[in-house]
């Protein structure tokens, strides 16, 4: 019985160790998301986009005036979530960033203008 017991632990313990494989590490911030994505409205009518990162600990930047979004700005958000005031008739890019890891994919979200 004794021996049996020990073959079943081991069976169980081997399939844990594999369930536990080692991940490769982090490089680079996840890709924020957009809430809304995209959205249609009348021109220069305000808008709040949530701009969210899945990287613990990062800061995101946006931008709505045609620039890419960097770690200098224009506008910063200190936490992985957050919003950006922008206005329908603008094209809002953002990215994650965080020292140790390179900057995310931007993300692109467009508001545009209603007819």
């Amino acid at each position: 019985m004794k021996i049996l017991t020990g073959i079943i632990c081991a069976g169980v313990a081997l399939t844990i160790l594999s369930a536990c494989e080692k991940k490769e590490p982090l490089t680079q911030c996840a890709t924020p998301t957009l809430t809304p994505p995209s959205g249609i409205g009348h021109n220069g009518d305000p808008i709040k986009v949530t701009i969210e990162t899945k990287t613990l600990g990062a800061s995101l930047s946006w931008t709505d005036d045609g620039t890419p979004p960097t770690p200098t700005g224009p506008h910063i958000i200190t936490e992985p979530k957050g919003d950006a005031l922008t206005v329908f008739g603008r094209t809002l890019r953002a990215m994650a960033f965080k020292t140790g890891l390179n900057n995310s994919d931007i993300v692109t979200g467009t508001y545009g203008v209603g007819q």
